[in-house]
């Protein structure tokens, strides 16, 4: 499993840095998230245990679970106090989250016994540990990648002791999925990209996960300092066969780590507006000579950017070019699926 934890653990952080975490200025609203993370990790662990307890010594779990979510409910409240509005993720939404991978792990490992106590606590540990993970992140970036690995070879040794006793119900694999998948996952992503708040990993959140607005869909800018150096691409577009584009609007996804501060020219018999994002560049472009916007092979427009400094010269295949929308000669909306553009250096 832990190549799985290593790839849920890079496609929700990213690898960017939050403004000012790196020189250790630990906002509310990151002392907010973390608290919410930490909270969440003791509501699995501490849910687990009852289940243990429950398992091994027929300890009933109704006393152990309201102890356990009264705490929880508190430390979410203690949380948002920290920050105004309060930071993303709410308690019933976490709450239901934690409880849904409680009840699936619960349906694997059946029965009563030491042994399944013993899955029920490692189970609990790993989701507590990796969450605990995400909470060291919060205030202190970036994310260690060998957390999540160590808190998976604690659970698996766990697993296979508790099996080496006397096997029991309840697959390790199966679980560990389970805790991945239902416990962190879907615990974490409701703190990270695409819910408003910039969290830890992030240097902007609009509230989305999709390009061509002011915040990428991995809600990270890469930094740039920009130097004297250039780099000019060409914009081409490649029309449907009829009627004429009079009109089209583009989105360039630059690699906005090793370029910067772009600059329009448009060709001949084309006009437009530009919109700079810091990672892409939205164009606007008309056709003025009223036979149609200018075909691949032929340049649409130029971008020259400067180069930034330390980075390797980008490639074409470093840019993307997207075609959000276009009419025909008299604005007559088009589908802009039937049109494409692309990148060439130069």
């Amino acid at each position: 499993m832990k190549m799985i934890m290593t790839v849920v653990v890079v496609a929700l952080l990213g690898t960017g840095l939050a403004p000012g975490s790196a020189m250790g200025q630990v906002t509310p609203a990151q002392k907010c998230s973390a608290a919410k993370l930490k909270a969440s990790g003791k509501k699995a662990l501490g849910k687990f245990k009852c289940l243990s307890k429950l398992a091994s010594k027929g300890t009933p779990v109704d006393t152990c679970y309201t102890a356990v979510e009264g705490k929880f409910m508190d430390s979410f409240a203690s949380a948002d106090a920290l920050v105004q509005p309060p930071c993303e993720g709410t308690a019933s939404s976490v709450e239901t989250a934690i409880d849904d991978c409680i009840d699936h792990v619960s349906q694997g490992i059946t029965g009563s016994g030491k042994c399944q106590g013993s899955k029920m606590t490692a189970a609990g540990k790993k989701a507590s540990g990796i969450l605990n993970c995400y909470k060291k992140a919060a205030t202190a970036p970036p994310f260690d990648q060998t957390c999540p690995m160590k808190a998976s070879d604690k659970f698996s040794a766990a697993f296979d002791k508790a099996d080496a006793a006397g096997a029991c119900p309840g697959d390790k694999g199966t679980v560990e999925t389970q805790i991945d998948n239902l416990c962190v996952t879907n615990v974490v992503k409701q703190f990270l990209c695409g819910n408003g708040t910039v969290d830890p990993g992030e240097t902007c959140d609009d509230g989305n996960t999709v390009d061509g607005d002011d915040c990428p869909s991995n809600c990270v800018i890469q930094l740039c300092t920009p130097t004297s150096g250039t780099l000019t691409v060409s914009v081409k577009f490649t029309p449907p066969p009829s009627p004429p584009v009079g009109g089209a609007g583009l989105f360039v996804d630059y690699p906005e780590g090793a370029v910067r501060l772009p600059t329009t020219s448009f060709s001949s018999g084309v006009s437009g507006q530009s919109h700079d994002r810091d990672y892409g560049i939205t164009e606007e472009v008309i056709d003025s000579t009223g036979t149609g916007l200018p075909a691949s092979p032929n340049a649409l427009l130029h971008l020259t950017f400067k180069t930034c400094q330390g980075a390797p010269a980008p490639t074409a295949a470093d840019f993307k070019c997207t075609v959000n929308d276009a009419s025909d000669e008299n604005g007559v909306v088009l589908n802009p699926s039937t049109m494409s553009c692309t990148v060439t250096i130069p």
